[in-house]
């Protein structure tokens, strides 16, 4: 029975066997010479167009790079002027910070003189209230001393007497 069966297998063989059998059968068909010929053209084709990409898209690298080069010369062109003119700006600009460091020192001194000025006259004023008071001082005092010497020429005439 065994012999038999194997024969079975063979003139029946399960789908799967078949379906392998004709995958296996595609796959060398396309191995075959007329259809690697075509694979072979159609990748040289493929291979053709990236090279024509390639070259257009370096050509058009080479153009915008040539297009922001000509962006950067003209924005150059456009501040040459300016930057000759940059260190008599720089020049302005630094006479113009010393200015402004002695307006500085000249405004500081102004409000010492001020102060000092509002001192003084501060000053001046308790001056004169004490010149005033004294001279009241020497006024009553010269005052008594008159008093004085009056008596005294008074005593004296009449001990002259």
């Amino acid at each position: 029975m065994v012999p038999y069966q194997k024969l079975e297998t063979l003139s029946n063989p399960p789908s799967i066997i078949l379906e392998t059998v004709q995958v296996l059968q595609a796959k060398v068909n396309i191995l075959a010479v007329a259809v690697l010929d075509q694979v072979e053209a159609w990748l040289q084709s493929v291979l053709g167009k990236v090279h024509e990409i390639a070259k257009h898209k370096a050509t058009v690298q080479d153009a915008d790079i040539q297009s922001k080069i000509h962006q950067t010369y003209e924005t150059m062109q456009h501040w040459d002027p300016v930057a000759s003119t940059l260190p008599d700006v720089v020049q302005r600009l630094v006479t113009l910070r010393d200015l402004h460091e002695q307006a500085t020192q000249f405004g500081q001194v102004l409000m010492h003189l001020d102060t000092t000025q509002q001192e003084i006259v501060g000053a001046l004023k308790a001056n004169t209230m004490r010149l005033a008071e004294v001279q009241k001082t020497m006024k009553e005092s010269l005052a008594v001393v008159e008093d004085n010497f009056v008596d005294i020429d008074a005593r004296v005439k009449r001990l002259q007497k």
